[in-house]
């Protein structure tokens, strides 16, 4: 077989699979040569389709521009007061810094942090701020209220805002960590003994893990409450998110939703200088793509 160009071999592709499986879909598309703009494949092309995931390429192309592929997201934990013999007089605060891929294990990597700066226990309040990315219950709110593909957004997260659920004898449990009460809500038991839900409460939810996990650390914690960081607040711990280039390659690898869009926000507030809501993001996204 004679050695094809990348985009030869994606026409050759296209074509392919268009004449065999996808034949009886509804399918459209135009390969390009980027070089010269020569159409190497197309099928429906004057057709108007709902982009669904394609807008992903778009909106990845945005945020790179506007954050740069090195940019980071930071979760931080900040304290008021001292820390004596393991006690912290004051208020011990979870910053959400935007990050769509914090997961359990970089959340428990802090608990472990917190620990080894030695607390112990905390007088004041435990409080988490989310403020990074405006709550919202759902991505989309016409789609699917228990797919597990549109959680609620914020700027704490984990493990992509959906959480795994066991039933035993017709009762939920965390199938990963003992919480109660569970951060989703449920009304009947789904056909699979376990099923992956969306959180609807990011923020509480990783607050609430940041407890569990930093009392397998034996530090004691007041259960988590909303609320900004005290001026006086300084940084104890933090964690640092992964180049914005690598979160978009795999969120395009996996066309994960809550990603991308958390990422969107973050460059459509970066560019406007303010806090936006998804929609506004979307418009933004829009208005630039036809610049």
């Amino acid at each position: 077989m004679p050695h094809l160009k990348p985009a030869a071999l994606a026409a050759a592709f296209l074509i392919a699979v268009s004449s065999a499986a996808l034949a009886e879909t509804a399918t459209g598309y135009v390969v390009l040569d980027v070089k010269d703009g020569t159409v190497l494949a197309q099928k429906n092309a004057e057709r108007p389709f709902i982009p669904a995931s394609v807008l992903k390429m778009p909106t990845a192309l945005a945020v790179l521009d506007t954050l740069g592929a090195e940019h980071r997201f930071t979760t931080r934990v900040m304290h008021t007061g001292s820390v004596s013999n393991g006690v912290l007089e004051g208020d011990i605060v979870l910053v959400g810094g935007g990050d769509p891929m914090l997961d359990t294990p970089a959340l428990e990597g802090m608990a472990k942090a917190l620990a080894a700066a030695g607390v112990t226990r905390v007088t004041g309040r435990f409080l988490y701020d989310d403020s990074a990315v405006l709550h919202r219950d759902a991505i989309e709110a016409r789609q699917p209220a228990d797919a597990s593909y549109n959680p609620g957004l914020a700027g704490l997260s984990l493990d992509f805002n959906r959480f795994k659920v066991r039933w035993n004898e017709g009762s939920p449990t965390g199938a990963e960590v003992p919480l109660d009460p569970l951060p989703v809500a449920l009304t009947m038991p789904p056909e699979q003994s376990e099923v992956w839900v969306p959180v609807r409460e990011p923020g509480r939810f990783t607050a609430r893990m940041f407890h569990w996990l930093a009392a397998k650390q034996s530090i004691t914690l007041p259960l988590p409450e909303p609320g900004p960081a005290p001026a006086e607040a300084s940084e104890l711990v933090r964690n640092e998110s992964l180049p914005v280039a690598e979160i978009l390659r795999r969120a395009l690898i996996h066309s994960n939703n809550m990603t991308t869009d958390t990422v969107l926000i973050a460059a459509a507030q970066k560019a406007l200088g303010r806090t936006v809501r998804l929609e506004e993001a979307g418009e933004w996204l829009a208005a630039r793509t036809k610049e």
